[in-house]
C-alpha cells in the first residue's frame, strides 16, 4: 500500500477505534462499581475524542463516541440488572434509555468544557484550562442531583 492509502485507511477508521475504545471501556470499567483507573481512562479518552473529532456536522462528531458510551453502560450494567425486569427486552430497552440519558450528560459536559476552553479568555492562563474540565464535570453532576427527583441516588455513570 503507497502512503496515501494508509492515511486514507487511518482518517477512514480512526473515528471507529475511538468508538471501539469507548464501548471497551465503558463496558468493561463501569458499573455499580467502577475502578478509578479505568473512569480516568474513559474520561481522557473521552476528552481526547472531543478534541480530535472532526466532522461536517456536530452529530457526525458526536454519533460514534455516544452510541459507544450507551452500549458500554448497557453491557456494564446488564449483567447486575438482568433479573430485575420481566424480560430481557425490557431490560435492554430500560437499561439502553438510561445509558442514553447518562451519556447525553456526560457528553454535554464534556463537549461544553472542551468548547469553553478553546475560548480565547481561557488561552492565557494555562490554570484556569486545567481546572475547567474537573470543575464543569463536578458541578454538573451535583447540579443534575440537586435538581433531579431522585436526589443524591443519581451519580455520574463514569
Amino acid at each position: 500500500m503507497s502512503t496515501q492509502q494508509l492515511l486514507a485507511l487511518r482518517r477512514l477508521l480512526q473515528p471507529y477505534a475511538m468508538s471501539l475504545a469507548i464501548l471497551a471501556l465503558a463496558g468493561i470499567g463501569l458499573g455499580f462499581s467502577p475502578s478509578a483507573p479505568m473512569v480516568v481512562t474513559l474520561l481522557v479518552v473521552l476528552l481526547v475524542n472531543a478534541r480530535l473529532a472532526s466532522g461536517p456536522t456536530l452529530a457526525a462528531r458526536t454519533l460514534r463516541p455516544a452510541a459507544g458510551l450507551v452500549l458500554g453502560l448497557t453491557l456494564a450494567y446488564f449483567k447486575t440488572i438482568h433479573g430485575a425486569l420481566r424480560s430481557v427486552s425490557h431490560t435492554i430497552l430500560t437499561l439502553g434509555l438510561l445509558a442514553c440519558l447518562l451519556s447525553a450528560v456526560a457528553l454535554a459536559l464534556v463537549g461544553g468544557s472542551v468548547w469553553l476552553a478553546s475560548r480565547p479568555l481561557h488561552q492565557r492562563t494555562p490554570v484556569a484550562r486545567l481546572l475547567l474540565f474537573p470543575t464543569i464535570w463536578a458541578s454538573g453532576w451535583a447540579l443534575l442531583g440537586f435538581v433531579s427527583p431522585l436526589g443524591r441516588q443519581v451519580r455520574p455513570p463514569l
